[in-house]
């Protein structure tokens, strides 16, 4: 009993020192929403077309009629 206490302590321990070591990557598992307006350069059938700030064409899908989200 010890010992299997001892080993999930190590172990957490090694986990959270990794996790500080880097930065704490753990914590960007779940992504943060991106949000950049741009102009609709097309629109048909309820899909735009936007040009992004990179000058690359994507396709989003139900998206206002003026302004789309990437």
């Amino acid at each position: 009993m010890k010992m299997a206490l001892l080993v999930g302590v190590v172990i957490t321990g090694a986990f959270f020192r990794i996790q500080t070591i880097f930065g704490f990557p753990i914590k960007d598992l779940v992504r943060k929403d991106v949000t950049i307006e741009d102009k609709v350069v097309t629109k048909a059938e309820g899909t735009c077309v936007v040009q992004a700030s990179d000058n690359q064409l994507r396709g989003i899908r139900h998206c206002p009629l003026t302004l789309a989200t990437i």
